[in-house]
């Protein structure tokens, strides 16, 4: 495989600026508070924070070529240069909303004013950190129908779905993640996870609901990504012009491609869960990441700029 991203790469560059104590910035000049980080790697993250304990000038860098990371923002970029006057995106399973605000950065950067943005979670601590980061990167109420919900297919709307809530932290969220309520311990981390009724909400519903062309799905639901595709697929290929899913076993990583293919759309870019792949003759491990696959839509390429 060649990778399909570089030229993408070449329209952005890093930036720098003045960060706020207490926050990171990434490399198109988007901020996350520092403190709401996934623990994955304490010492990294303290390392962090020590840095970050006054305001200061910082000078970014792009994405670290052939990671897992750097393919997957290739993707949400490329559906940013797709965009003409205005974009729109949904982020599925969106946390404190980090591709929701790369997106609105990225637009930004290209000139786009025009921007309506769909970020959806679940985990209650979580929605209000998604809500305020959208504020300070400078997204605007008007701008977004941010939503607390599950994403579940429409059969599952009507019934009670418990989901788990007081470990934000946690990035492995979903449902059926803890069976009862526990105590979770991650290093020096202790939470009470609690099994909540939680509302629901269907892609099927959202596209409905807010009915225009979207420009990227960004999908990372923890598991339910190949039902809730499905429950969709008769509306998806009017709808929307680029598909990023973040996939979480092998029978989703299967079960993805027939379903778009039989729609007409095109693979850009996959690796399965926790697996590796080939890239100009690099083997690039996505161990620890699971898997992920870029859809493109044909049918609605994008007009010459």
């Amino acid at each position: 495989m060649t990778d399909p991203y570089s030229d993408v790469y070449r329209h952005f560059t890093p930036w720098e600026g003045v960060v706020p104590a207490g926050y990171q910035a990434e490399f198109l000049g988007n901020v996350a508070l520092i403190e709401r980080f996934y623990p994955g790697n304490p010492t990294y993250i303290k390392k962090l924070a020590e840095q970050a304990r006054e305001p200061g000038y910082r000078r970014t860098d792009m994405p670290r070529a052939y990671t897992p990371g750097y393919f997957e923002t290739g993707a949400v970029l490329q559906a940013v240069l797709d965009a003409r006057d205005s974009i729109s995106m949904m982020e599925l399973g969106a946390g404190m909303g980090p591709w929701t605000t790369k997106v609105a950065r990225a637009a930004a950067l290209r000139g786009i004013k025009n921007r309506f943005l769909v970020p959806v979670e679940a985990e209650p601590t979580r929605y209000e950190w998604l809500l305020d980061n959208l504020r300070i990167n400078g997204v605007l109420p008007s701008e977004h129908a941010a939503r607390r919900a599950v994403v579940f297919p429409s059969t599952q709307k009507d019934k009670e779905v418990l989901f788990p809530v007081g470990a934000p932290h946690f990035a492995g969220l979903g449902v059926g993640a803890f069976k009862e309520d526990t105590l979770y311990e991650y290093g020096d981390r202790k939470d009470q996870i609690v099994l909540e009724p939680a509302p629901v909400v269907s892609l099927r519903e959202l596209l409905t609901l807010h009915p225009r062309q979207y420009d990227l799905i960004h999908m990372d639901i923890q598991g339910a990504e190949l039902d809730v595709i499905k429950d969709a697929q008769d509306l998806i290929t009017a709808s929307i012009r680029h598909f990023c899913v973040e996939t979480h076993s092998a029978t989703i990583d299967a079960g993805l491609p027939p379903v778009f293919q039989a729609l007409g759309w095109e693979c850009r870019m996959s690796w399965g869960f926790w697996g590796s792949f080939e890239v100009d003759g690099q083997t690039v491990s996505a161990r620890g990441f699971g898997g992920f696959q870029h859809w493109f839509n044909p049918a609605l390429a994008a007009p010459p700029p």
